[in-house]
């Protein structure tokens, strides 16, 4: 290993080559039930660095193993040997043909937004897993997974047109191309002879010709893709569909073109209970009788299923009373027109009234509805996992078997479940392709634990295989906890040709070794992984990783699954660890200071906090919080969070929790009590102290050039991070004057806005300027003026403004809380919200951040935005299309206030296009961070500036990412409030 990782040095940057153990053990996480920790992990960014790692792998005799998103299953994407991941800023290029009919797409491309392309033209890509909106192509295709509404006819397998890929001996095909397809034959004739004679052994044996048939009439990724040898010919075509599902053990795929498929514009959606299982199926095999109907998925959740979501807040409006077996079915259907759609629900409600439901949610096109609905879904898998114990496995089984022998099946699983203690399983799923799942959270404490999963399993696959003659993996991969029963599902001769495939195309063996096939009976119960309970912020994390598509800093360091997963192994590190000896003990100490030292700044210094992972998480982790919780140096500090009394009561395994958790210590140099508790009490002098910083930047740049200052002050952050950077964007100091009771109506400045037409009535308004934006001017402001944009808005429509006593020494808390210390950002919000409720007035805020940190308080105030304002007055401010192109932000807080279609309409009054940058949910800028950890707004601002290239303006709600956007993106950002100043007619 050691030779090879000196020769690849040559090869690829060094810093895209990680051997520090607490980041290998982070990159080394996804989302299945198996922890292996790679030696290395390897950052690739093009063909060539494939190519060439394949050459030294083979030389050396180095296992790698091909990551995309880490959303896997079934344990196929880790090792302990060379982790191969993609790096997101490479991998992303894409290319539409035919009018939306095809599309290309590197690996790298997330599955959302390759349908994203797609949506202009009404088609998108067949497969539609689950995870679309964080997996990966290279993951769809290696897997050949499937989802809720595919099937078998729109897998990748069925809608491939073409595919690039690196086989393990360094040769790059492209079945698209002729003269690449020409080139291989002459090239690989081994190979080509190789694929010939698996094909005659197939074809002469008519047994195995019906096994091969009968399997891929259901849905199966089992072993390897054996239905090319019957689907096609020509050798190149089936080499190409061998690559679908082969799970990185045969080659690497580089590009795919997919055949799309229609996506109705027309959609509607259903959720139907009954209140015993075998009822609900006998209607669903009623539906698949009546073949005009074309279904596009009826996704069942039985009684434990509806249980692990009953307490979703969005789920309870469409729960009824649950007795014993109630079990319910989402239905889903679309069509080409509205009168199409209404002939499909009426011919389908008739069905269900004939097998009358205990309740139904009726069929509705409702947006909102039908996203909440699809959640549920989605949510149940994680859901289950959050509310297992300390020292659990969670399991995930994708079986498939024709679905007239669902009822049979289904009983049979629970019978199975009963016998082996796993009380907990749930069943759901597909099940108009007889495609269930269940999953359940056994206990690994012990041998015998460990031995009554592996009896399950023997049981389970015997069950499947020989009495209904099923697939034991239908779309998840096989993967590591199914290789060892793949030769009972497919027999020895069928097993004998998939290891013919495997050496023919890697015959050292590198690519992925026990996956899909395996020699070691035993591998589906080694190397377990064992989720403890560490802290009560982040313990339901089941390291899925859905949050990662939205972190800012996943280009850098870390992501949340990957902090939560790091976190956990420096308690175990902690406290499993006993050292005796003298010797040991400084060894100890020495790999925890590096552990601490990785930890600080791959997983807090980096972090922007803010929370958005929250978003994505379907039980609601905000990973940000559980950061800012370390940081924290206060009454509730996190070392306060472990009261043992307390654990034991709240959590019946608080046992597990660590006792002492020294690890904390030191862990983060960003406590300051004494300079939080000073700026509590004198805030006017931090906002003076920040305003005397941004005049000393501006002052240098008139003597040196802006550029200039930012290099200096770059290389100055560099040795010492508590300086700021002074980016080129940073405006003038605010100049604007609020003042309690301030005549806005006659501010100078006003009169450069027109006059209003409008019958508008006088209203007062408290308008609270946020700290940020009374140090920072607008973009567009001009020096020392008086007023800035939100006034001259207020203004303009006709507004009384005053601003709360004392408002100089007003915070609304966020500062202190993304210092961790929050209970002296409470302390503030409160008294904010007591100055702002003694004028008993509405309140707008200039700043998204601001208005969000005060809702989540709960205070009985009427707040708002600009956005809210604006909105409010939207159909009667005599706006103009200024723009041909405009590059929206939705920073992080606007998100989470859930105004995404407000400022739509109003953004797009002013410019024809709208352009929202893919793969961007958070800037990056974080607070302070674009300034004092730059590398992070850099890092999340990847691909800005060539996305927005074509666009006239950007505008965004946050005065601090507009500062890193405008620098980044190369295009100048406005607030919302300038936006429609600069496009209000004459």
């Amino acid at each position: 290993m050691l030779k090879f990782h000196q020769e690849l040095k040559k090869y690829i940057n060094s810093k895209r080559i990680i051997d520090d153990p607490l980041l290998c053990y982070a990159y080394g996480t996804d989302a299945s039930l198996y922890r292996l920790t790679p030696k290395l992990v390897i950052q690739v960014e093009n063909n060539q660095e494939i190519i060439q790692l394949l050459s030294l792998a083979n030389q050396y005799k180095v296992s790698l193993t091909f990551r995309a998103a880490g959303t896997s299953l079934s344990g196929q994407a880790i090792t302990d040997q060379v982790l191969v991941i993609l790096s997101n800023t490479s991998w992303q290029k894409y290319s539409i043909i035919n009018n939306g009919s095809q599309i290309t797409l590197e690996p790298g491309i997330i599955g959302a937004t390759a349908n994203l392309f797609l949506k202009p033209y009404q088609t998108k890509i067949g497969p539609d897993p689950a995870s679309i909106n964080v997996c990966k192509i290279g993951g769809i295709v290696a897997n050949n997974s499937s989802g809720m509404c595919c099937g078998i006819n729109n897998n990748t397998y069925q809608t491939m047109s073409g595919i690039k890929i690196i086989l393990a001996n360094g040769t790059v095909l492209d079945t698209r191309n002729s003269i690449s397809r020409n080139q291989f034959i002459n090239n690989n004739q081994a190979i080509i002879d190789g694929i010939n004679l698996i094909k005659q052994q197939i074809l002469t044996n008519s047994q195995l010709i019906t096994l091969i048939s009968h399997k891929f009439k259901i849905k199966n990724t089992s072993g390897y893709s054996l239905n090319s040898f019957l689907d096609f010919t020509d050798p190149i075509d089936i080499l190409a569909h061998l690559m679908v599902g082969s799970e990185g053990t045969l080659g690497f795929i580089s590009e795919i073109s997919y055949n799309c498929v229609k996506d109705n514009p027309y959609k509607a959606i259903t959720l139907i209970y009954y209140h015993e299982l075998t009822h609900l199926i006998e209607t669903t095999l009623e539906f698949t009788n009546d073949k005009a109907l074309n279904i596009d998925a009826i996704e069942l959740l039985d009684i434990t299923s509806l249980n692990s979501i009953k307490n979703i807040t969005t789920a309870k409006p469409y729960l009824p009373k649950l007795t014993h077996d109630t079990s319910a079915m989402l239905i889903e259907i679309s069509a080409a027109s509205q009168t199409e759609l209404e002939v499909k629900i009426n011919r389908l409600q008739q069905i269900v009234d004939k097998h009358p439901p205990s309740f139904q949610i009726k069929f509705t096109q409702d947006s909102k509805i039908y996203t909440e609905l699809w959640n549920l879904r989605k949510e149940i898998l994680p859901t289950i996992g959050s509310s297992r114990s300390s020292n659990t496995g969670l399991v995930l089984e994708d079986i498939a078997v024709p679905i007239i022998n669902l009822p049979d099946l289904i009983h049979d699983l629970r019978q199975l479940f009963t016998r082996f203690a796993y009380t907990n399983a749930a069943i759901f799923g597909h099940i108009l392709s007889g495609n269930i799942h269940f999953v359940f959270t056994p206990v690994f404490d012990t041998q015998a634990d460990i031995d009554n999963y592996k009896f399950f399993m023997d049981n389970l696959s015997h069950l499947i295989v020989n009495k209904y003659h099923g697939s034991l993996k239908a779309e998840h991969g096989c993967g590591r906890n199914m290789a060892p029963f793949i030769q009972l599902e497919w027999g020895d001769q069928l097993h004998a040709i998939m290891w013919q495939i495997k050496n023919l195309l890697d015959p050292n063996n590198i690519l992925n070794p026990d996956v899909k096939l395996t020699t070691n009976p035993n591998l589906h119960i080694q190397n377990l992984k064992r989720l403890n309970l560490v802290h009560p912020k982040i313990d339901k994390c089941i390291e899925c990783g859905l949050c990662e598509a939205v972190c800012p800093s996943k280009n850098l360091t870390l992501t949340p699954r990957q902090r939560i997963a790091t976190y956990r192994k420096l308690v175990e590190v902690e406290t499993t660890l006993k050292p005796q000896t003298k010797s040991e003990q400084k060894q100890f100490k020495q790999l925890l200071q590096n552990y601490r030292r990785t930890y600080n700044y791959y997983a807090i210094e980096t972090c922007a906090t803010t929370g958005l992972c929250q978003n994505k998480c379907p039980v609601g982790i905000n990973t940000g919080e559980f950061i800012l919780s370390l940081k924290s140096n206060n009454s509730q500090s996190v070392r306060e969070n472990y009261p043992k009394e307390a654990l034991q009561k709240k959590y019946p395994s608080g046992k597990n929790y660590i006792k002492n958790i020294s690890i904390l210590k030191n862990i983060s140099l960003t406590n300051a009590t004494l300079r939080e508790k000073y700026w509590l009490r004198h805030f006017d002098n931090f906002v003076k102290f920040n305003h005397f910083l941004l005049n000393i930047g501006n002052w240098a740049a008139k003597f040196l050039s802006r550029n200039q200052v930012y290099t200096i002050s770059k290389k100055l952050n560099q040795s010492i991070p508590v300086i700021p950077v002074f980016l080129p964007t940073l405006p003038q100091a605010q100049t604007a004057q609020f003042k309690f009771n301030a005549p806005t109506l006659t501010l100078s400045g006003a009169a450069t806005i027109p006059s209003s037409t409008m019958p508008i009535p006088a209203k007062t308004i408290i308008y609270f300027p946020s700290c940020n934006n009374r140090v920072l001017a607008d973009t567009t402001a001009t020096s020392n003026s008086p007023v800035n944009s939100l006034q001259k808005l207020l203004n303009y429509l006709e507004y009384n403004i005053i601003y709360p006593d004392n408002l100089a020494n007003l915070c609304c808390g966020q500062v202190f809380n993304s210092w961790g210390n929050n209970v002296l950002g409470r302390e503030k919000s409160q008294e904010l919200a007591a100055a702002l409720s003694k004028l008993n007035y509405p309140v707008i805020t200039d700043n998204s951040s601001c208005l969000a940190s005060l809702l989540q308080q709960q205070y009985t105030l009427n707040l708002m935005d600009s956005t809210e304002l604006i909105y409010l007055h939207l159909d009667k401010l005599p706006i103009k299309q200024k723009y041909e192109k405009l590059a929206l932000h939705i920073d992080c807080s606007t998100q989470k206030l859930g105004s995404q279609s407000k400022i739509m309409q109003i953004v797009s009054k002013c410019s024809r296009d709208i352009i929202i940058p893919r793969n961007i949910a958070c800037c990056g800028f974080a607070g302070n961070k674009g300034l004092t950890r730059p590398e992070l707004n850099s890092a999340a601002l990847f691909g800005l500036e060539e996305e927005i290239s074509k666009c006239d303006i950007g505008v965004t709600f946050n005065r601090n990412c507009q500062i890193g956007l405008s620098f980044y993106g190369n295009k100048t950002y406005l607030s919302l409030p300038e936006l429609i100043l600069n496009c209000l007619r004459a």
